[in-house]
Order: C-alpha cells, then sequence, then structure tokens
C-alpha cells in the first residue's frame, strides 16, 4: 500500500466572500468569536479591522488595542486563514525578540495543530505538512508562517507577502523599521501588506511614529480598540457606580464616569465580548491612570514604565490543599538574601505556588537545614508528599548541590537552552508569563498563587517593571538585584515546563478523571474580593448544596447564565436582538434536557461539576437548539442580508470540503454552522 506524502498538495479553503463569512469560517475552524461591534467613538470592532486586513483592502494597517483584547490571537488567526485559502502565501511575525514573536507563533500553532472549531478539527491535520520548527509552519497548501527578530538582521534577509509586527512599541530602532518596509512583496492575487499591532504605551516611541506616519495616508487603515470593545456585557449600572478611584489630579471618579458615550449612551450595555467583568474591575481600581487610559482605553501614550508579569485576578487563590500523589518542586535562590517558592503541579497542568520563604545571611550549609526542616520535612509530615527536586540558581549549584545530597535532599539546575544568564532569565520571564494568562476562549492560566500564603512574593511581581533610559524610554533590561523569591519561581516554573511535566500531570488527571476535580476545586478558590458578580465566576462558584431541590436550582441558574453568555455572544457576531424571554425559554428547554443526567449526578458531583462535565453528545444537543432559535429569529427580524450568500457558500464548503476530502463521497457531514 503506497504511503501518503506529507507534503502533497491539496488545494486551499474556500476564501470567505463577505464579512459573515468570514467570522463564520473563523468560528467553524477555530472556534473564535471577534466581537462586530465598536462602542466607543472612532473606534472599530475586531471583527470590521481583522475583515479589512483579510481582504487586502489595505497594504499598510495600523493597529491599536488594548491589552487583553486579543490582537495577538487575531494576528494569528490572519495568518492561519491566509495560509489556508491560498496557494503558495508567506506570511512572517515580527517582534522585539523571539520569545515575543515565539507567543504569537504558539497561537498559530494551536489553531492548526488543536483547533476548538467542529469543522477544523476534522479536516486542518490534513493541510499540515509536518510538526512545524520552532520558526516555521508549511502547510500542503504551500503557504509557510514564520517567525524573525525586529533586528536589521533578522528583517534584511525575508521577502513575504504578510508582515505582522506584534507589539511593534517594543522594536528597538526606527531603522528596523524603514528595512522591513522593503520586505513584502505583491505576487499574483497576494498583495504585500504589512500591519502594525500593539498596545500604546509611551510618547514618542515607536508606534507614536508609526501613528503619525500613516494617519493620513488613505491607502493605509489606522484603527483603534479598547477594552470596552472587547469585555462583557454590563448587565446593570450599579456595576459601573460602586468602582470608584482617586485620579492623579485627586478627583474621585468612578468607572461610570468612563463608561458613557457623549451622546448618553452606555458603553458598558452596548458591548458584547469576552473579556471578564473579574478583570474589568480588578484593572480599573488597580492600574496607575496612566497605564489605564494607555493601554485599557487607548486614549493617550503613557510616559514610562512597562512591567516585566502580567499579574490576572484568576490567578489569586484565598486556599488551597496540595492534592495526594502530585509532585511537589521547591525554587531556591541563594545569596544574602536566599528565597524559596513551593508549589505543586495538579493533575489538570496548572501549577500552585503556596508557600514562600525568606531568609538572612545564610551560609550554604544553613540554607539546606532550613529546606530540610522547614519545607522538605513539614511537607512529608503535614501532607504526606516528599519533594520531587529543589530547583537551583544554575550559576552557585556547585556551591549548594553537596550540602542539599548530603542531607538526602535532591537537588538540580533548572534547564537552559542559552549561554548567557540574561538571556536564560528573559526566557524564564517568557515561560512564566505564558503560564499566567487566562486562555483566551473563557479558561483558567496555569500558574496560581496562594495570595495569603504568597504576598511577598506576589508583590514582587506586581511591582517589577523594566529598566528604562534617562529620557523614559523602555528598555529589555530587567532589574538586576532585590527579586530573590522571583528568581526562585523563574528557577522551578521553567524546570516544570521545559521537561514537560505539567503536560504530564495533564495527561495523566484527564486520563483519571481527576483534570475536572481540579479545576473546580481552583474556580471554588479564586479570590472574590477583587470582582464577586462576574457572571463565569458565580455560575463556577463551587458552593455544595443542601439538598436535591437546591442542587437543580443551582445547575438551573449555571444552565440559565451558560445559555445566555452563548447566546449574547453568537447573537452579537450575527446582529440579531434575542429577547429577555427567549433566553428564558431556552434556558428552560435545556435545563429540562440536563434535568435526568443531573439527577443521576447528584449524589457525587457538586451543581458546577455536573454543568462543566456534561456528555458531549448533549452539549450538542443543546447547541444545536440555540442555533435553530438563532436563525428563526434573524429571519423574524428580518436583517438585510442575502441568505443565499451564506448557503452558496457553504454549499461550496460542504462539496469541496466534506464529500470530496472528509467523506470520499458519502457519509454524515460534521455539525452545521451556527451562521
Amino acid at each position: 500500500m503506497a504511503r501518503r506524502n506529507p507534503k502533497a498538495y491539496i488545494a486551499p479553503l474556500p476564501k470567505p466572500r463577505t464579512k459573515r463569512e468570514f467570522a463564520a469560517m473563523l468560528y467553524n475552524l477555530f472556534g473564535i468569536l471577534f466581537p462586530a461591534r465598536a462602542v466607543c467613538p472612532g473606534h472599530s470592532a475586531p471583527l470590521d479591522v481583522l475583515w479589512r486586513i483579510y481582504n487586502q483592502d489595505c497594504t499598510t494597517a495600523v493597529v491599536v488595542a488594548a491589552r487583553k483584547s486579543g490582537k495577538t490571537m487575531g494576528v494569528a488567526a490572519l495568518q492561519v486563514l491566509f495560509a489556508l485559502t491560498y496557494e503558495r502565501l508567506e506570511s512572517c511575525d515580527v517582534a522585539a525578540t523571539k520569545q515575543q514573536a515565539s507567543v504569537c507563533y504558539e497561537h498559530s500553532r494551536n489553531l492548526l495543530f488543536h483547533p476548538k472549531g467542529k469543522l477544523g478539527q476534522q479536516i486542518l491535520q490534513r493541510y499540515i505538512v509536518d510538526e512545524g520548527t520552532k520558526q516555521e509552519i508549511e502547510l500542503r497548501t504551500g503557504s509557510k508562517i514564520f517567525i524573525t527578530t525586529g533586528s536589521l538582521q533578522g528583517v534584511n534577509a525575508i521577502h513575504p507577502h504578510k508582515l505582522f509586527f506584534d507589539e511593534v512599541e517594543l522594536i528597538r530602532g526606527w531603522d528596523v523599521i524603514q528595512e522591513a518596509l522593503l520586505a513584502p512583496i505583491t505576487e499574483e492575487d497576494k498583495k504585500r501588506q504589512v500591519v502594525f499591532v500593539s498596545s500604546w504605551k509611551f510618547k514618542g516611541g515607536i508606534l507614536d511614529r508609526v501613528i503619525n506616519t500613516y494617519k493620513q495616508d488613505p491607502s493605509a487603515l489606522v484603527s483603534y480598540w479598547c477594552s470596552f470593545e472587547v469585555m462583557q456585557r454590563i448587565p446593570d449600572c450599579s456595576f459601573c457606580h460602586s468602582l470608584r478611584r482617586v485620579l492623579s489630579d485627586g478627583r474621585v471618579v468612578s468607572f461610570a464616569d468612563f463608561c458613557k458615550n457623549p451622546d448618553g449612551t452606555c458603553k458598558g450595555k452596548l458591548a458584547r465580548g469576552f473579556m471578564s467583568l473579574l478583570d474589568v474591575k480588578s484593572n480599573f481600581l488597580e492600574l496607575e491612570e496612566a497605564v489605564f487610559r494607555a493601554q485599557w482605553l487607548t486614549q493617550e501614550p503613557q510616559g514610562s514604565g512597562v512591567r516585566v508579569f502580567y499579574l490576572y485576578p484568576e490567578n489569586r487563590l484565598v486556599n488551597f490543599v496540595p492534592f495526594k500523589r502530585y509532585p511537589i518542586f521547591v525554587g531556591v535562590d541563594y545569596g544574602k538574601t536566599s528565597a524559596a517558592v513551593v508549589c505543586q503541579v495538579l493533575p489538570n497542568g496548572a501549577i500552585v505556588v503556596f508557600e514562600e520563604h525568606l531568609w538572612y545571611n545564610l551560609s550554604a550549609k544553613q540554607l539546606a537545614v532550613f529546606c530540610a526542616t522547614q519545607i522538605a520535612k513539614r511537607m512529608k509530615e503535614k501532607y504526606g508528599l516528599p519533594v520531587s527536586a529543589f530547583v537551583i540558581d544554575p550559576r552557585i549549584i556547585y556551591a549548594l548541590q553537596n550540602e542539599f545530597t548530603e542531607l538526602g535532599l535532591p537537588a538540580i539546575a533548572p534547564f537552559s537552552s542559552y549561554t548567557g544568564y540574561t538571556q536564560e532569565k528573559r526566557s524564564r520571564v517568557a515561560i512564566v508569563n505564558n503560564l499566567l494568562t487566562p486562555d483566551p476562549l473563557g479558561g483558567l492560566p496555569r500558574l496560581f498563587f496562594v495570595i495569603t500564603q504568597t504576598p511577598q512574593l506576589y508583590k514582587e511581581l506586581s511591582e517589577m517593571n523594566y529598566k528604562t533610559t534617562a529620557e523614559g524610554m523602555p528598555t529589555e533590561d530587567l532589574p538586576e538585584r532585590g527579586y530573590h523569591l522571583t528568581d526562585a519561581l523563574l528557577y522551578v516554573v521553567s524546570h516544570i515546563y521545559s521537561h514537560g511535566i505539567h503536560k504530564e500531570m495533564e495527561e495523566i488527571g484527564e486520563a483519571s478523571g481527576e483534570a475536572i476535580v481540579a479545576k473546580n476545586l481552583l474556580l471554588s478558590w479564586l479570590d472574590r474580593s477583587e470582582g464577586a458578580g462576574d457572571t463565569k465566576s458565580e455560575v463556577l462558584a463551587h458552593a455544595p448544596a443542601e439538598s436535591e431541590e437546591e442542587a437543580l436550582a443551582a445547575i438551573r441558574e449555571g444552565i440559565r447564565q451558560l445559555v445566555s453568555n452563548a447566546l449574547q455572544q453568537v447573537a452579537h457576531n450575527l446582529g440579531v436582538r434575542v429577547p429577555p424571554q427567549v433566553e428564558e425559554e431556552l434556558s428552560e428547554k435545556a435545563f429540562q434536557k440536563v434535568e435526568d443526567y443531573a439527577r443521576s449526578k447528584i449524589k457525587d458531583l457538586s451543581p458546577a461539576e455536573i454543568i462543566y462535565s456534561i456528555p458531549p453528545e448533549l452539549e450538542k444537543e443543546l447547541l444545536e437548539m440555540s442555533v435553530r432559535e438563532l436563525d428563526r429569529l434573524q429571519m423574524l427580524q428580518n436583517l438585510s442580508y442575502n441568505p443565499m450568500d451564506i448557503t452558496t457558500f457553504y454549499t461550496t464548503f460542504y462539496d469541496q470540503l466534506i464529500r470530496d476530502i472528509l467523506l470520499g463521497g458519502g457519509g454524515t457531514p460534521p455539525f452545521p454552522p451556527p451562521f
């Protein structure tokens, strides 16, 4: 039997012809829904911006967007969609460092290798030539996606069709931008494009210069979106009025002062995005005014100061009980001030840091004794868990290893792929930031801190900024001293990550069924003080029920909120208004379908566990029911679009992809698209 050639050509997917088809394709392939409404004057909806870039309406695009607003995911989705729908198209992602570029590159890999769209799960694997390298992905359409650094050498030897600058603000030098503009080429139907994407950080910075260069150019697209465009809808104005803070001029303001448009409309009620209201509350109360206006509202650039780590409310736990059978690791930094952080890798792959230790003026012997008595012995006596490894500063491991070994403590240095200490540390910072970031599609992060037991570590991470020049411009230089607990954290987390230990635990957890338990326990331990009332958090609250009736009531409320969130998100992209009574009717129907399943599980599972362990076939039935209702509403509301456009597109889509590629001429197509 002949073996399939992994590089054999496959025709590209059909190109979406309208913005609606573009949105449908992103959802069906990748499971992504970008907000389709601009809520602030002068701003653009993320979906509109991405569609114009994909449709090649502009040769240059400047996208000024808030932090955590999906801009990196948007760049990744564009690159992958270009590669899937064009022959021999090359796109390149440029960033200040390879670590930064690799974030977008990893998003692209995940969209291809682990798509969340039903159709994508069935077809995308066939388009991948191989597993890809750390710098390039090749598809069987002949297209490629690759990365390079924002340096003269990095941009000088490339000639892609599409060039994306992710976080262009941090590129070092205007000469790099000028050199890069010479790189893209036009070939057949593949127009040259340069896309600058960044949050707005510094006055006189690179992004400022890019905006001033192109804002008067009619052929360029200069667009803005802020966190209001991507945040969840605020159902009640009391949320805005209850949040109050002091501005730099001494005035006390509420969130409502920022939430009103000049015409009196409420931005929060217009919003239909994905940003958690927990994040909204936290950012408003905690961010400095300059940072809030620059990187949240995209109003004006700030003066100086870029944080090294970005912490989210979801990273904070108020309680934690170590799991039996899963490993404990300790990071150790040694010096005049010595530090240790204790963490556990959970069965769902998450890392929880639940203890910190600081000691002063210790010898190597004393440090080893303290680690043996105050950490290793106590872990064994209190939790019955041994310490799998003490991960120690690689620069002084030689001075400590014998001392630890003599006391029976496993001491190792963290894995390193670099020769220079500075480069090693930057790599570890990138790993930690990657684990801190919550899943953009509504999930949890993979790194947590028990804030009652790690207050100094959390404070260090919150306050650490990159060094700046005398003019206040940011550099890539990390602070050198004074962050001992942070250094210990970097050692242990990079060891866990580089050895794939969190992935091993994730696989074990999924195989044993403990991943769901771990997730629900983490959700129950999340710090609620920064955002009580957030829809997702309320649904997932892990409160035990006193009776079967109370449990069923909690499940009904959880189903109602799930149905409401799903309807509003999909309906927003369709432009459909969903009346409250329709939400109630659908949620009641959904609960009735789940009720028999829930009753059989009430004795063993909490309401939250029942809601989030619904069988896939039942989940599919609920989704189909919601889609049918949205389709009915769309027709009743007589929206201004031609239904034949969608029908024709999906007829072509199914004919080419499902019949010829997937089914070989027969069989049942996958779940139909909700558009």
